[in-house]
């Protein structure tokens, strides 16, 4: 079951790409004359070249959308690296968000693999689109793991080309391919991430992961709001609306203490 955070996050990705995707295809069609701009649209649109305004609102949207889903990711990361089972690294604070991403996915029992140096690609990417004169990029040892993890890569990710990505990031060439594909493993890493918290197995353990997800005050007023057994199961369906991954810990560890 997923934790809230990646819930979170996976909703916020995929509203990005389904307005992203959603809006390619509009220029598309700008761009080869299907479309055209409504009268009664009151908006003052007049381009000297349909074909390069459609080109480059697109480059615009593929940016946009590497900018949203770094956030997102580095929100995702920020909230989990606070979860009981995680003990954070002392000097987390002073660790970039690529770092943090890293160290995270070090943090949760995986090496640093292709499907952690993509998404930190991303945010590298995300700094340098908000910041032009940032340097953010890879490590040396870091493009190469990616490069060698090619065959994969290029298997995983519709046949990504993991050393023209890395030329790309490098040249501030944006693509959609290049975007989408980051953007899969972003969601990939994530769901590896999520897949190594185990739901707690004591009721002092569940107390602690229902005090991190902000959930005891709301919680505590519905078992309330019944008595018994029934307190109980509504206490249950709440988690299994809000917080799927603890509903089982409490429905069996609220029952035998």
């Amino acid at each position: 079951m997923p934790t809230p955070a990646l819930s979170f996050f996976l909703s916020n990705v995929g509203q990005t790409v389904h307005h992203l995707n959603t809006a390619v295809v509009a220029l598309s069609g700008l761009e080869h004359g299907d479309v055209r701009k409504p009268d009664d649209l009151d908006i003052t649109w007049k381009p000297a070249d349909v074909v390069t305004s459609a080109r480059k609102s697109r480059l615009f949207l593929v940016k946009s959308s590497l900018v949203f889903v770094a956030t997102a990711l580095t929100e995702y990361v920020d909230t989990v690296v606070s979860y009981p089972c995680l003990t954070r690294p002392s000097n987390w604070s002073e660790l970039s968000n690529a770092e943090k991403l890293v160290s995270l996915n070090r943090l949760t029992g995986s090496s640093e693999d292709y499907l952690v140096l993509g998404p930190s690609l991303l945010i590298h990417w995300r700094n340098r689109i908000v910041h032009p004169k940032s340097n953010a990029a890879l490590s040396s040892r870091q493009r190469d793991i990616l490069l060698k993890a090619s065959p994969e890569i290029k298997a995983n990710y519709k046949n990504l080309d993991p050393a023209k990505l890395i030329t790309d990031f490098e040249s501030e060439t944006f693509t959609l391919k290049g975007a989408s594909s980051l953007v899969a493993m972003s969601i990939n890493l994530a769901r590896r991430i999520d897949k190594s918290f185990f739901p707690p197995a004591t009721v002092d353990d569940l107390k602690e992961w229902i005090e991190t997800f902000g959930f005891s005050s709301e919680l505590e007023a519905v078992e309330k709001s019944a008595q018994g057994e029934h307190g109980l199961k509504k206490g249950e369906m709440y988690l299994r609306t809000n917080c799927s991954f603890l509903a089982n810990s409490y429905a069996a560890l609220k029952r035998t203490g």
